[in-house]
This record gives C-alpha cells, structure tokens and sequence, in this order.
C-alpha cells in the first residue's frame, strides 16, 4: 500500500504528493542554481589573463610566457629528477648521472615547485628585469633536449640534425 502525504503550502490550498518527495519550488527548473561561483571564478581568470597578455610586440618574455612558464613549473616540476638523472649522466657518465644526477633532480624538483609558485603570483610585475626565466631550462621538459643546459652536444646524432 502506498502512502499518501498531506502538506499545507499556504493556510487555504493543500497538496498531496503520493510520492512522498519533498514538494519543488516553483519558477525554477530541478537543479538550477544561481552561478555565483561560476561568475566570480570567470571574472578572476579574465582579470588575470588581461593583466597577463603582452603590452609590448615581442611576446619572447612577457607576464603571459611568465604564468605560463609558473604553471609548468608548478605542475610538471618532477620532470625535474629524470632530467638531471639524464643530463649528468650525458655530462659525466652513467654511474655519476644515477647517483650525484638523482640528488641534483630531487633539490632542482623543489627549485621548480617553488620557483613556479612565485613565478604565477608575481606574473603581473616584471620580476626579474625583463621577464627572464630564473631556472635553467626554463620549462621542465627543456632537460630531455640535446646539449639544452650545457649550451653544446656532443652525440652524433645531434651533430647530424645540426647539419
């Protein structure tokens, strides 16, 4: 047998619901909320991305490369501990690269994390001079390129794409 529940929504009308779910307010569609979130959230990401954009022609080093190279730092800093791994044993070979290359990638990991961290909070101001990169490389996946770090290269097959 099914339930039948009475509610009185104003002292002259009542309404029954036999399905004993809470009656729905009127005037707005099931599930629609106010976006007060999703206003204050879009106007906070246009008011950073317009202070962010390049005032100047050349977008080398501008407040957009510098939030941008912030969020790679941030988010992808662990590339960090392979790419020393990789770049010191391309240096001074592979024992070296795995023992004194692991313990450069875990103090250059946390270099990244911070250095991101700053690098996003102070994207609007131009700090350093220029909006140069304060790491090297400046993006975390630049340790995985050919002679990125050090400037040369030594193997044969960079040598040949060189050419």
């Amino acid at each position: 047998m099914k339930a039948i529940s009475v509610q009185a929504n104003t002292p002259s009308t009542l309404q029954i619901n036999p399905s004993n779910r809470a009656p729905q307010r009127l005037g707005r569609a099931p599930g629609h909320r106010f976006p007060l979130r999703a206003a204050l959230v879009s106007s906070l990401l246009i008011t950073v991305f317009s202070l962010a954009t390049p005032s100047t022609a050349d977008a080398r080093d501008s407040s957009a490369r510098k939030i941008g190279r912030g969020a790679a730092n941030l988010t992808l800093g662990v590339l960090a501990l392979p790419g020393e791994i990789v770049q010191t044993t391309r240096e001074r070979g592979p024992f070296v690269g795995a023992t004194w290359g692991f313990i450069k990638g875990t103090g250059m990991f946390v270099a990244h994390e911070v250095v991101g961290l700053w690098e996003i909070l102070t994207c609007p101001f131009e700090t350093p001079p220029g909006f140069k990169p304060i790491l090297t490389p400046e993006f975390p996946w630049g340790y995985f390129y050919e002679g990125q770090r050090s400037g040369r290269s030594n193997s044969k097959v960079s040598q040949r794409t060189h050419r």
